[in-house]
């Protein structure tokens, strides 16, 4: 089973070695937890984050990570603590900020679903606030290491078909871009799979474990998936299923009722013209539940980071095989077993 995986990237900040790093305000620190680090600690308690915030926070994560239970490392210099991004601004300027010893805070009993909801309840926009978009920053997490959490990517959206004999199953993913709206691959809504699958017939959002309809990670818990009846397919006019370059291979899916946005369930940013454009070398992740080496289809939601690859190199290889790439397409990977469909 193919499934879409979509991707976004963050730049990765030099590690000099496995304690000491870089800020990035260029001084030399430690990668500690960033209950250690108060200067960045009083950013992460700051609400409501703005997006400067939350990127500067991403930015400034460092690779241990993916310990202590999972509580994110940042990179933190003892003479760099009066540097933080200036609030309300779009510029990335630094300004002083004093600070005070903060803990973390306990783990209680909760439901997710209902601590966190939109702060924008006008529909009336085609594409969400940036400030609720793209957040997956919360409490003791600001970004994930390698195992995925039941919080991350919660603009993952999972496409159901209803096939010829009737039975109901998922076969292609997207991206919730607004309360109305998933993007996803012309693939996913045109030409072949209409004819070999079936029906597009349903949007599931909030899927984490695709065996349980509520699923709890440690001690927080979250509300079943959401099924989401389809008003409109919206596909690429000029994308060709036949054509084997799969170019102009993106379309739109749009919903039938608002979604109601909440921590498990938040839209992904869409880049503007002033993003910087990919470089060969960066990193970017792709998310679904993808095939595995091993089996045919992992049943909890994956991810994997993959660097971007050089555009001429790929549009030579591709060239082998009679397949043409057109600069308006992204060339990531190149490693065996690590790709969007073997996750």
């Amino acid at each position: 089973m193919k499934v879409l995986l979509f991707i976004f990237f963050i730049t990765i900040h030099s590690v000099l070695s496995q304690n000491f790093c870089r800020t990035l305000g260029f001084k030399i620190g430690r990668c500690i937890s960033i209950y250690d680090c108060d200067y960045l600690l009083n950013i992460l308690m700051t609400k409501p984050l703005t997006q400067q915030a939350i990127r500067f926070l991403q930015l400034s994560q460092c690779d241990a990570g993916t310990v202590d239970n999972h509580i994110p490392h940042v990179c933190c210099a003892r003479n760099d603590d009066s540097l933080i991004l200036q609030p309300g601004t779009d510029s990335g300027t630094i300004s002083a900020l004093s600070t005070t010893t903060t803990y973390a805070p306990e783990l209680n009993e909760e439901n997710l679903d209902d601590s966190i909801v939109s702060q924008n309840t006008n529909d009336t926009g085609l594409l969400p606030n940036r400030s609720e978009c793209g957040t997956e920053l919360i409490e003791n997490r600001i970004y994930s290491g390698q195992n995925t959490d039941r919080e991350e990517f919660p603009w993952l959206a999972l496409l159901e078909y209803r096939k010829f004999s009737g039975e109901v199953t998922i076969n292609c993913a997207g991206s919730l871009i607004s309360k109305k709206y998933i993007l996803t691959a012309c693939h996913c809504i045109k030409g072949d799979i209409i004819t070999r699958i079936g029906e597009l017939v349903n949007v599931r959002l909030g899927d984490y474990d695709l065996r349980q309809s509520n699923v709890c990670v440690g001690r927080r818990c979250g509300n079943p998936h959401q099924f989401n009846e389809i008003d409109e397919i919206i596909p690429h006019e000029k994308f060709n299923h036949r054509s084997i370059s799969r170019r102009h291979d993106i379309g739109l899916i749009r919903l039938k009722k608002a979604v109601t946005y909440n921590r498990l369930l938040r839209p992904i940013c869409l880049p503007t013209r002033d993003e910087p454009p990919l470089k060969t070398g960066d990193i970017v992740y792709i998310a679904g539940f993808g095939r595995t080496l091993y089996s045919r289809t992992s049943q909890i939601k994956q991810k994997l980071a993959l660097p971007i690859f050089d555009f001429a190199e790929c549009k030579r290889k591709f060239s082998t095989k009679n397949v043409r790439i057109f600069k308006d397409q992204i060339c990531a990977g190149g490693e065996f077993s690590r790709d969007a469909c073997d996750g």
